[in-house]
């Protein structure tokens, strides 16, 4: 689980309140206090990039690629 990750600083009913609101479309800012919305949003984001990547690639490289990506689309 999320708040099981040694390298974040959150708690389950925290990261529970954020993910709840979001599986039922209501904003987190409207259950969460600022503050613990905007760490739950980075906690989340950076549990999902470290967690599903092939153990060889680092998440940095793996967000470069995105950019790349991105940077070649037509405008």
């Amino acid at each position: 689980m999320i708040a099981d990750e040694d390298w974040l600083d959150i708690d389950e009913s925290t990261v529970r309140q954020f993910l709840t609101a979001l599986a039922d479309e209501i904003n987190p800012l409207d259950t969460l206090p600022l503050g613990d919305a905007v760490v739950a949003t980075y906690a989340v984001g950076a549990w999902l990039l470290s967690a599903f990547l092939d153990e060889d690639t680092r998440w940095t490289q793996f967000l470069d690629s995105i950019l790349d990506k991105l940077e070649t689309l037509p405008t």
